[in-house]
């Protein structure tokens, strides 16, 4: 099945590449595998769902702001070289990049434009523009390690209903997430042999 995945991932990708040549853009086959592998460091991500901000309501984004940072938007990894071809490229970043994050809030103005339980909706920027709210930044650093890296995945839950209840998450995927979240918590632990901690 992994190599079925590879050439299938291949196969869309040169299909998504083909349609973007030509002015389209389809996102259901860049869902599928066919978005390009682009450098990590340098992609902007959005929380998608809603949370509680308070008594307010809002989606969260971070955006890469540092110089080492956005000179790799959009820049694709050649990952045919490694089958650990982004994680090796972003080790070898971070070792030099002092990195900096804009972390924004995009609050909720009018829940008919910005819905909190169709998180297909994106809220359009010009009525509920981003706010940054605080300056993320990394130094330089060795970003992958084997014992970290067991810490972290196997030792650690992850959650986004491991918070403040002013930050509690809201609509219907954010609903479905908490149960999954748990189990998978809880089979780990029982399978690992290994309490499973909380990050502070």
């Amino acid at each position: 099945m992994e190599g079925t995945k590879e050439v299938l991932s291949s196969v869309l990708q040169t299909a998504n590449k083909g349609l973007e040549a030509v002015g389209i853009s389809s996102p259901a086959v860049q869902s599928l595998g066919g978005a390009p592998n682009v450098d990590p460091l340098g992609e902007t991500y959005f929380s998608v769902t809603p949370f509680r901000y308070g008594d307010y309501v809002a989606k969260f984004r971070l955006k890469p702001v540092s110089v080492g940072l956005t000179e790799l938007m959009g820049r694709e990894i050649d990952t045919s070289v490694s089958e650990n071809a982004i994680r090796e490229t972003v080790q070898a970043e971070m070792r030099d990049i002092r990195a900096q994050w804009e972390f924004q809030v995009q609050l909720c103005r009018n829940i008919e434009d910005q819905p909190i339980e169709d998180p297909t909706v994106e809220w359009d920027e010009t009525d509920a523009p981003f706010v940054t709210v605080a300056i993320v930044s990394a130094g330089p650093q060795d970003s992958w390690s084997d014992e970290k890296v067991d810490e972290v995945d196997e030792r650690m839950r992850f959650s986004v209903w491991t918070g403040l209840a002013a930050h509690q998450p809201l609509g219907n995927i954010n609903r479905a997430r908490k149960a999954p979240y748990e189990h998978s918590a809880q089979f780990r632990q029982g399978f690992n042999r290994c309490p499973i901690h909380e990050p502070r």
